[in-house]
């Protein structure tokens, strides 16, 4: 039992330090040496809870043996994503590189033309209310523009068309593609002293002209409204540079 005290006293850390050095060289004596003391110690050590507990602790753990056990994860799949992405930056890449495509002058003009013209009859100082004119402002806010022109051509027909009004019937006549019939009351609201509709008179000639084929005319209208700058002045720039594309 002296044996099995002293070897407590070792494990639990009761012993001198000379105590415990003789214990320790005693213990490595009948681990290397003696094969009786060695089978002794042995048993003493199996039966000590202490030495027990020691040897329980120095046992891996489920965790670290279940992840040093676990396969390496494979990332191969990452690899096709990977060349695919690069593929759409690069296709990114000369998109921009290239630019973006402008569109073409039809394109441009068609445009312009799906947008009707909003009526208003508060720009004319002159005598407007007539049941003709009414009916004819009804036809064109409608987009009845072949009723609409009918209407307006019988005031102009008896002379008691306004500037406003043929304004109004040019644009009706534009809508229906009658473009030399708007063009000839554009150029006709140009020759007026009264400067009414006269920006508008520009910008829809010039689209007219265009539809006609009549290029050079147009862009004559288009640079005076890009230098008078105002209204329409940014669309007139972006037909502008189709001649230089």
């Amino acid at each position: 039992m002296k044996s099995v005290d002293r070897l407590q006293q070792y494990l639990q850390g009761n012993l001198s330090e000379a105590e415990l050095d003789e214990q320790t060289r005693e213990l490595a004596r009948a681990y290397f040496a003696d094969a009786d003391r060695k089978e002794k110690w042995g048993e003493l050590l199996e039966n000590n809870p202490e030495w027990q507990a020691f040897r329980a602790s120095q046992k891996p753990t489920a965790t670290s043996s279940t992840l040093a056990s676990e396969p390496k994860r494979s990332y191969r799949w990452l690899l096709p994503l990977i060349a695919v992405l690069l593929l759409l930056l690069a296709a990114l890449f000369y998109w921009f590189a290239q630019g973006v495509p402008t569109p073409s002058r039809p394109q441009l003009v068609a445009e312009q033309l799906a947008v009707t013209h909003p009526y208003n009859n508060s720009r004319s100082t002159e005598e407007s209310a007539t049941d003709a004119r009414q009916v004819a402002a009804d036809h064109y806010q409608s987009e009845n523009y072949a009723a609409a022109i009918v209407a307006w051509q019988s005031l102009y027909e008896v002379g008691s068309a306004t500037v406003e009004d043929r304004f109004y019937l040019a644009q009706s006549y534009l809508y229906q593609e009658n473009y030399s019939a708007a063009v000839a009351l554009y150029e006709e609201i140009l020759r007026e002293e009264r400067r009414l509709y006269q920006r508008e008179a520009h910008w829809y000639l010039a689209l007219a002209q265009l539809q006609l084929g009549q290029d050079e005319r147009a862009r004559q209208q288009l640079e005076f409204l890009s230098q008078q700058r105002g209204w329409k002045s940014a669309e007139a720039d972006q037909l502008l540079q189709t001649w230089s594309d």
